[in-house]
C-alpha cells in the first residue's frame, strides 16, 4: 500500500497540532503519512507572547525542530496557489525559487487577517516579531522626547498609549506598558 502524504499549511498552534494529530494517529492505525509542514517563518512564533518584544527585547520564537516530532518534516516557503482537483500546491522558497508539492491530503491552517490601523490614525498593529520591536522603539523615543518636554499636554499626548482588543494578548501589553512607565492606567468599557 502506498504512503498517503498530508501537507499542512500554517505553523500556527493550528497547523502545528494537526500535523501532529494526524502523524499520531496514522501510526496508531498502521496506515503510514508523511506529513510536511509549510510555513513561511524559519522559526514558530508564539503569538500570545506578541506583547513582550513589544514592552522589551525578549526572543518570542522556537526554533521548527524543538517543535515538530520526528516524522514531521518542515518546509519554508510561502504558498502561491493550490490545484485542489490534481492535488498540488505551488509555492515560494526561502531562496525565491517557484516550487510544487503533491499531496494527497491537505489542510490549509494559515491562520486569521489582521486589520492595520489607518495610517492617518498612527498605530501600528501588533501582528509580528517586527510590529512588536516598531512598537518598543516608538515607545521608547517617546519616553526620551517626554522627559524633556516643557509643555504639559504635550507631554501627557507623548506618554498616551491605546492598547485596542482584548484577545489573548490585549490587556497584557497595556499592563507591561503602563508598569513600564509608572503610568496610572484609564479603561473604557
Amino acid at each position: 500500500m502506498k504512503d498517503l502524504t498530508c501537507v499542512v499549511v500554517g505553523g500556527g498552534h493550528a497547523g502545528i497540532y494537526a500535523a501532529q494529530a494526524i502523524s499520531q494517529e496514522s501510526q496508531k492505525h498502521g496506515r503510514r503519512i508523511q506529513v510536511t509542514l509549510i510555513d513561511k517563518q524559519p522559526y514558530h512564533v508564539r503569538k500570545v507572547l506578541l506583547f513582550k518584544p513589544a514592552v522589551e527585547a525578549e526572543d518570542i520564537t522556537v526554533p521548527w525542530g524543538r517543535i515538530l516530532p520526528d516524522g514531521i518534516r518542515f518546509v519554508q516557503g510561502m504558498v502561491r496557489s493550490v490545484e485542489s482537483g490534481e492535488k498540488f500546491l505551488l509555492y515560494v522558497d526561502e531562496a525565491g525559487d517557484e516550487c510544487r508539492m503533491d499531496y494527497d491530503m491537505l489542510v490549509v491552517a494559515a491562520g486569521s487577517v489582521v486589520r492595520q490601523p489607518h495610517r492617518d490614525q498612527g498605530g501600528i498593529a501588533l501582528t509580528d516579531k517586527e510590529a512588536a520591536v516598531r512598537i518598543r522603539k516608538r515607545w521608547n523615543k517617546n519616553l526620551r522626547i517626554a522627559a524633556r518636554e516643557t509643555d504639559a499636554q504635550e507631554r501627557e499626548r507623548l506618554l498616551t498609549v491605546a492598547v485596542v482588543g482584548r484577545a489573548s494578548a490585549g490587556s497584557r501589553p497595556q499592563q507591561s506598558l503602563l508598569a513600564r512607565c509608572g503610568s496610572k492606567q484609564k479603561r473604557w468599557e
